[in-house]
């Protein structure tokens, strides 16, 4: 960490993985991932409700988020389009899918008017 926020962040595969490129990130995903998780200490840190902590990433619509896997999922969106890092908040199962259908929705959109598809 350099003055308090992280630096980076490497993703290090479980299983034996030969291909790691694209392990790194940067500053911005590195801060955004440490913002969520001290949300999650906030939020969830006295929950009688027990959750796994994932992390999910949608790269076609440029989605990251931290996802809390228990009986009522939560969700922590660490990237909700190109380049936008929003404020962490905390969104449940049917808030995520409504972003998640709207970022693909204006990908789609964007592709169609390039002449591309998905």
């Amino acid at each position: 960490m350099g003055d308090g926020d992280p630096l980076a962040v490497v993703e290090l595969p479980l299983a034996h993985a030969r291909d790691i490129e694209g392990a790194i990130r940067g500053k911005e995903p590195a801060s955004a991932l440490w913002q969520a998780l001290e949300l999650v200490n906030r939020r969830f840190a006295h929950s009688k409700d027990t959750y796994e902590l994932r992390f999910m990433a949608l790269p076609e619509i440029f989605i990251t988020a931290l996802w809390l896997k228990g009986r009522r999922s939560q969700f922590i969106p660490t990237r909700a389009g190109h380049g936008l890092r929003p404020k962490p908040r905390v969104l449940g199962r049917n808030s995520f899918i409504k972003l998640v259908r709207t970022m693909r929705g204006r990908i789609k959109t964007l592709l169609n008017e390039e002449g591309r598809t998905t």
